[in-house]
């Protein structure tokens, strides 16, 4: 910032920002040749530098789902002998600090000066520290000296945390922007006349975004959430290291600079403080809301409902994909065939922490575990609750209520009992220490579906199964409300969705025309439902039969880029004929641009693997880019690769003494896999394996029953 002050800032001389009075030593750090202002003054005048840092507010910091903060300096206070300024939240022109300009000594108020921003000038070697370009930021509070007398220097959680993005100038040559960013030229007369201007925001936020946009110099985009998570709490990067883990673009975290004109109304603040991400940083081309993870404010159907989750925790190490589960695309960084990189770091697979997460925990749940849907009963989305989990689970034995996965009904011994039996099956199931692995022996599943199948007509049935539905629930402006979607194949990221239709306005989140199909929710065309469910099934006859659902949902681990690039619907959805993402991906509609080629010297000792896992937008992934989880959500409750009721059919002939066959007989029977033993006397909810000594058990398992046998006419064969 810039201001009118009595005092003027004079030639090749400029303060500390910290002190005032606090001038520049001769000889010390103003003697750095890389400070000299080339602009105006090509000799003998050099700036000063010194670290130059800002302290978020202290205490904590609360964001509502999807929201972005404007920080701006608040007090002239500083944190002694940093050059550290005290920041407030929202945007306040009236109490900025900043270098304060005034004209004297006869200057010319057409006058102009020039003001740069330019990295190294935060980052270049001031006494004891060593030369780097970028920036790093702590999370936390410090236990030195240095700032623990400082209360503002309590930021925004424990324990210290570090966001690193240095590297020596010939690496930050490379990866970083130049060092001259959008030189921005203003007049004496334009800047003494005042208020405070803006002369440039630094911007902090996950790789999600795409730099200041398509085709600038700060743009490093890469593949949107395929390699970053917004949830991920530490990032280091620093490609000069060596380590992969360490190179910007396998980061999760981007800061950016952006110079502002005289007057410009395309601010980071407008009236309510907010600023603006993804894609872009201020009003005009930028987003005040993307919802990116969201917590179930309904029971859930599903463990896809789960993609918002992140099963890594505080894991630092990349590659940072978010949405993990039911999800199945590769990583750059392993290869197509494994899970884990060649050479793992740290160096036994016990202590490694790079892993294709998404892999790993598909493969974990999918075949294990499944979501009963039992649960209190929220009065609205989130509110209070109207029925505890005891009671809700009472009423559907009896029958007087569904659950959320309506496909789960009780078994012909729990259907539509008395309250007697109900409490008892109550004190078995939910209060029982047990209960949670003895529910799947309760249910009954309507209308389960076989992945293997290669019928279009059935796929197309199963895919466009929202065609059902009258409205869906959206994140309002201030609150949940709906949105009527009759006769609609609406696909969302989770059950609520993040904003209106993608491509039918602005929506909640933006002000520009295309800011809905960055965040809204789709729809597709009957056309593009039968699409796909060509897609998949040509997909399931490539990869199956599949042997378990995770194998399903995940890519194969195969040198075969085609099948080790994603699993089955994913691959579908990528080669849709009518691509539903294709305003998205443009690059000319500055939502996303093209990542960057593998031979792009900016990606130089990335490490990548698997180098085409890498190509494609850097929107992927947004809510309005559709993946493979959009589409299981709400079918996964009822995917199988194997049915429990299945048809048997058998053919028997009898031959003359000669040899020639001289009757034929068919028949078939109708025969269904049931929760009990072929023993029943052993139970049916038993968490353990039957003994040894029962062989019939041991040797037959479940009980299999006939429930319809008809011989068979010649013309049905």
């Amino acid at each position: 910032m810039v201001k009118q002050n009595d005092t003027y800032l004079t030639l090749g001389n400029i303060q500390y920002v910290d002190v005032a009075g606090n001038w520049a030593a001769d000889g010390v750090d103003s003697g750095l040749p890389s400070n000299l202002i080339t602009k105006k003054y090509p000799t003998g005048s050099y700036l000063d530098l010194r670290a130059f840092g800002a302290s978020l507010p202290p205490g904590k910091l609360t964001f509502k789902p999807g929201e972005t903060k404007v920080f701006s300096p608040r007090l002239p206070g500083h944190i002694k002998w940093s050059g550290s300024i005290r920041l407030g939240e929202g945007f306040n022109q009236n109490n900025i600090l900043g270098f304060e300009f005034g004209i004297s000594n006869s200057r010319l108020a057409a006058e102009r000066w020039w003001f740069l921003m330019k990295n190294y000038r935060v980052t270049k070697p001031y006494k004891g520290r060593s030369a780097g370009m970028g920036f790093d930021m702590t999370f936390g509070k410090s236990s030195g000296p240095f700032y623990q007398d400082h209360p503002s220097h309590v930021c925004v959680q424990e324990p210290y945390h570090y966001l690193s993005m240095l590297a020596p100038e010939d690496a930050g040559s490379v990866y970083w922007p130049p060092t001259g960013v959008d030189e921005v030229g203003y007049s004496i007369g334009e800047l003494a006349n005042g208020p405070w201007v803006p002369i440039f925001s630094v911007n902090m936020g996950t790789r999600t975004t795409i730099g200041t946009g398509p085709g600038t110099d700060q743009n490093r985009p890469t593949k949107g959430v395929l390699q970053s998570n917004p949830l991920a709490s530490m990032s280091m990067a620093d490609p000069v290291s060596g380590n992969t883990k360490a190179h910007p673009a396998n980061g999760t975290f981007d800061i950016t600079y952006h110079s502002m004109s005289a007057n410009s109304s395309l601010t980071p603040n407008l009236s309510t403080g907010k600023g603006f991400i993804a894609t872009g940083y201020q009003s005009g081309d930028g987003l005040s809301r993307l919802v990116m993870a969201d917590i179930p404010l309904r029971p859930m159907a599903s463990l896809v409902e789960l993609q918002g989750w992140n099963p890594r925790g505080n894991n630092p190490y990349p590659p940072f994909q978010h949405n993990l589960i039911g999800n199945s695309d590769a990583t750059p960084l392993i290869p197509s065939d494994k899970i884990i990189p060649t050479v793992i770091d740290p160096p036994t697979v016990s202590t490694n922490l790079m892993h294709d997460d998404a892999y790993c925990a598909n493969h974990l749940l999918f075949d294990d575990w499944f979501v009963s849907s039992i649960a209190p009963q929220p009065v609205s989305f989130g509110g209070d609750i109207s029925k505890d989990i005891n009671a809700f689970y009472k009423d559907y034995l009896m029958g007087n209520s569904r659950l959320a996965n309506r496909a789960y009904l009780p078994i012909p011994a729990d259907g539509n009992v008395e309250s007697t039996v109900a409490d008892t099956r109550v004190g078995e199931i939910i209060t029982s220490k047990d209960g949670w692995l003895k529910v799947a022996s309760r249910f009954k599943v309507e209308g389960m579906f076989n992945v293997n199948s290669t019928s279009v007509e059935a796929w197309k049935a199963l895919l466009g199964h929202a065609k059902n539905l009258e409205k869906i629930a959206m994140h309002g402006a201030d609150e949940i409300v709906s949105a009527d979607v009759s006769k609609e194949n609406v696909v969302t990221r989770g059950a609520i969705a993040p904003d209106i239709k993608a491509g039918t306005g602005p929506g909640f989140g933006g002000q520009f025309a295309n800011a809905s199909e960055y965040a809204g929710y789709r729809s597709l065309s009957d056309d593009q439902i039968k699409d796909l469910a060509e897609k998949v099934v040509a997909q399931v006859r490539l990869r199956g039969p599949f042997l378990s659902l995770s194998e399903f949902v995940n890519r194969q681990l195969s040198n075969n880029e085609d099948l080790a690039l994603a699993g089955a619907i994913q691959t579908a959805i990528n080669h849709l004929a009518e691509d539903p993402m294709k305003k998205l991906r443009d690059p000319a509609n500055s939502l996303s641009d093209n990542t960057m080629a593998p031979a792009n010297p900016k990606l130089a000792g990335a490490g990548y693997a698997f180098d085409k896992t890498a190509e494609g937008s850097s929107a992927y992934g947004v809510p309005g880019w559709i993946r493979q989880a959009d589409i299981l959500r709400p079918i996964a409750p009822i995917l199988s690769v194997r049915d429990d009721t299945f048809t048997i059919r058998a053919y028997g002939d009898s031959k003359g003494p000669t040899g020639k066959v001289i009757a034929r007989v068919w028949c078939e029977a109708v025969v269904k896999r049931t929760r009990d033993f072929s023993d029943k006397s052993y139970p049916a909810d038993s968490i353990d394996p039957p003994p040894a000594t029962n062989l019939i058990n041991t040797t037959f398992g479940r009980r299999y029953e006939i429930i319809s046998f008809r011989w068979l006419n010649p013309t049905e064969v």
